[in-house]
């Protein structure tokens, strides 16, 4: 059996789904018509897989797993790199993303408002003190997600990878989009030139995913009903008070939300791994009061 599956590997909040967008246009040169057909693409909600690993590459893509292929196969993945590495010589390569810690809690607060893990108006103060205490949100400890803490999560494919992995930092994502979408074409064995590399960064920008969700939303409320991942009743009512999926898309975000004793005690949970990736930390900004309702 030929390897032929490439991992998009994230913590959760780290820029996934935008990778996966980027992974789209290479190959179709288009954005999806809709989010069903990104998920199609590559999506994962990860069941507790690692009793039968065949049967869950087979959900993932509806693609005979234990055959060889001609086409790639993309698996959405917030797990960890040791459950990931169960499904052995399947592997080909991996795409991980990574983010700055205290910028993904400040991301999946706002993905709790989203899901209605807590509703959009609560202040958020207990639920960052539960990420903060956990390392990341304790859903996320499950089986079903296999993701564990962000400092864990992120160690794992970092210093021990299962696979050929592609690092990407979303904030060199934001800085340098044309220059690491040709990294990212290189690991896929796409030819890119610069201007497709430019019209690719321009197609995926904050401004256009940002407009892709909101039409969803638009069509949803016009038929009546969901026709996606951006438009389910929660995230219907939430964006009623001004909360989005692609939300702030912008690097040390998490200045303008938590106050400083909040920052300071999530970032001494993270900081012996963040600092690996290059990150540091920045106190918050002065209206950073620590009023989480944003």
């Amino acid at each position: 059996m030929q390897p032929h599956i490439t991992w998009i590997a994230s913590y959760p909040k780290s820029g996934n789904t935008w990778l996966r967008f980027i992974i789209f246009w290479l190959h179709h040169r288009r954005l999806p018509h809709s989010s069903p057909e990104l998920d199609t693409f590559a999506s994962s909600r990860l069941p507790a897989y690692v009793d039968d690993a065949p049967d869950f590459c087979r959900s993932i893509r509806p693609r005979a797993a234990d055959s060889d292929v001609d086409a790639p196969v993309y698996c959405k993945t917030h797990a960890s790199a040791s459950a990931v590495s169960q499904l052995g010589e399947r592997n080909k390569q991996a795409i991980y993303v990574v983010r700055h810690p205290l910028d993904v809690m400040q991301s999946a607060l706002n993905y709790a408002r989203l899901t209605g893990e807590i509703d959009p108006s609560d202040d958020g103060v207990e639920w960052t003190e539960q990420f903060i205490v956990n390392g990341g949100n304790p859903l996320w400890f499950n089986a079903d997600y296999a993701t564990g803490a962000w400092a864990g999560n992120a160690e794992g494919w970092f210093l021990s990878p299962p696979m050929p992995t592609l690092f990407v930092k979303y904030e060199d994502l934001i800085s340098d989009a044309e220059g690491n979408i040709k990294r990212i074409a290189a690991a896929l064995g796409i030819d890119l030139d610069q201007g497709t590399a430019a019209e690719c960064a321009q197609a995926t920008a904050f401004d256009q995913l940002r407009a892709f969700e909101q039409a969803e939303i638009s069509s949803a409320r016009s038929a009546g009903q969901k026709v996606g991942r951006y438009s389910t009743p929660e995230r219907l009512r939430a964006a009623e008070s001004g909360a989005h999926f692609f939300n702030r898309g912008k690097p040390s975000s998490y200045r303008d939300v938590f106050n400083a004793s909040q920052l300071e005690r999530a970032w001494a949970v993270v900081e012996k791994t963040a600092v690996k990736f290059g990150y540091a930390f920045e106190p918050a900004a002065p209206a950073g009061t620590g009023s989480l309702v944003k």
